[in-house]
C-alpha cells in the first residue's frame, strides 16, 4: 500500500506568448455577402476530428451535388482514400465543394451557424456563447449556380 507522501506527484506546464508577439487584427473583419449557411452541432464536429484522425486525413469539404449536402473527411488528392461523410442541411443556391483543413477546426464545444462566401472565407458563430471564427477555405474550393 502507498502512502500519501509516496504517491507521484502530477504536473502540467502552460507556456503563453507575450503579448507583444501575438498579432492581432487592426480592423474589423468583414464578411463577404454568404451563399450558403447551416448549422454545426458539436457531435458532427466531434465525429468530424475523430474521423479525421483515424483515416489520417487532413481534408474537410462541405459539397453539394444534385441537390444533397455533406461534409466529407476525405484525401482531397486520392480518389480512392478512405472517407466519412455526413449529411449537412444547407441553405443556400447551386452547387460547391468547400474545403477546410481539418487543422482549422480546432473549435470550442458548442453549436455553431456556419455561414460561407464563395470568396473562400467562412464565419462560425457560436449559438450560445459570443464565440466566433472566420477560417479561411482552401484554394481549390468551387461555387456555381
Amino acid at each position: 500500500m502507498i502512502s500519501e507522501d509516496e504517491k507521484p506527484t502530477t504536473k502540467m506546464k502552460y507556456f503563453y506568448s507575450d503579448p507583444s508577439v501575438v498579432t492581432t487584427p487592426e480592423k474589423m473583419i468583414t464578411m463577404p455577402s454568404n451563399e450558403i449557411t447551416f448549422t454545426l452541432d458539436s457531435a458532427t464536429l466531434s465525429n468530424i476530428t475523430k474521423a479525421a484522425a483515424v483515416i489520417s486525413s487532413a481534408d474537410l469539404v462541405l459539397e453539394n451535388t444534385s441537390g444533397t449536402s455533406s461534409l466529407t473527411v476525405k484525401d482531397k488528392k486520392n480518389d480512392t482514400a478512405n472517407s466519412y461523410s455526413t449529411g449537412v442541411d444547407t441553405k443556400g443556391e447551386g452547387n460547391f465543394s468547400f474545403f477546410f483543413k481539418v487543422e482549422n477546426l480546432k473549435l470550442m464545444d458548442g453549436k455553431y451557424t456556419v455561414e460561407i462566401s464563395s470568396k473562400n472565407i467562412s464565419h462560425m458563430k457560436n449559438e450560445s456563447t459570443p464565440i466566433e471564427y472566420w477560417i479561411a477555405l482552401e484554394p481549390e474550393s468551387n461555387y456555381s449556380v
